[in-house]
């Protein structure tokens, strides 16, 4: 069998699915893989793997660069003619199914990874946004036999917004993250503590500082770090 993986950065194909592909391949299937930049294109294609950089800005809403991106990713499923698709993150959930679909690949599994900017931002503009993003949502997800989630606050919320149906709701509790790679290990100080997150106030940047605050008014030895850009 052929599989696609359909994903925004080529950084996460290594971090979170280059497990999945060497199971898939170690089975004898042939693995295809898209994604919206190349900077892991070398490393991706070690891996045994076919790879397609179809360019796109991740939270672009430019109408036009988005048809284009529809387009291009029917001509890469028309190309590889896979009979398993796999796609993970908004756009490719949504656009990745679409075109799968019209290209006759009845086997395609969205994951969602969160909610995303679309539904965590207020205001008119964002309202406007999440309308058309909830029609192409139902849309795509109808198209599909199963919808992965990562937590069931996700899975109520698309539920709540009729996106998709309960019967075809799995939630996995995991990204895909190789433990083995990125294995446990005991606290060393218990008075540290890290923060790695993009800098937007919808990943909690806000509350940690305010958390910091309050705890380094009863133990001023805290250390309170940030990992982001």
């Amino acid at each position: 069998m052929k599989y696609l993986l359909i994903m925004t950065v080529s950084e996460n194909v290594m971090n979170f699915r280059s497990s999945l592909i060497k199971f898939l391949l170690s089975k004898g299937h042939a693995v295809t893989v898209v994604a919206h930049d190349d900077n892991r294109a070398a490393d991706i294609e070690k891996l045994g793997v076919t790879f397609h950089c179809i360019k796109q800005d991740n939270r672009g809403l430019n109408p036009f660069a988005i048809l284009g991106y529809f387009r291009k990713m029917i001509q890469v499923i028309k190309k590889e003619r896979p009979d398993v698709i796999f796609t993970y993150q908004m756009k490719p959930n949504i656009f990745g199914a679409i075109s799968g679909r019209f290209c006759g690949v009845r086997r395609i599994f969205p994951m969602v990874e969160g909610m995303g900017d679309v539904y965590t931002n207020t205001g008119f503009k964002w309202k406007c946004i999440r309308f058309v993003a909830d029609l192409l949502y139902r849309t795509s997800l109808y198209m599909v036999p199963k919808v992965f989630f990562l937590n069931d606050d996700d899975k109520k919320e698309f539920l709540h917004r009729k996106l998709t149906k309960e019967e075809k709701c799995l939630v996995v509790h995991g990204i895909g993250v190789d433990l083995e790679k990125f294995s446990y290990t005991p606290t060393q100080n218990e008075r540290t503590f890290l923060m790695a997150a993009r800098m937007l106030k919808t990943k909690g940047v806000y509350e940690y500082c305010k958390c910091a605050r309050i705890v380094k008014q009863k133990y001023p030895d805290a250390v309170f770090g940030y990992l982001g850009a």
